[in-house]
């Protein structure tokens, strides 16, 4: 296994908790609406960068998507 691949293993397992947090945040009747819009935002973009990092990632590995 090469460095490219562990790199977007350790994306893939990022993107998959940051989005399972989204969904709890999504679901979460109990909270402040404007709390819970907030928290689901920043998580939002915290997913949008770590993505940005895989594309990088697999265009320096010579992967297509």
């Amino acid at each position: 296994m090469c460095s490219s691949d562990l790199a977007l293993r350790r994306v893939q397992d990022q993107m998959a908790k940051i989005r399972t947090a989204i969904n709890y945040y999504e679901n979460n009747n109990k909270m402040d609406p404007e709390e819970r819009r907030q928290r689901i935002n920043e998580l939002q973009t915290t997913y949008d960068r770590v993505a940005q990092q895989g594309y990088k990632i697999a265009a320096a590995a010579g992967i297509s998507r």
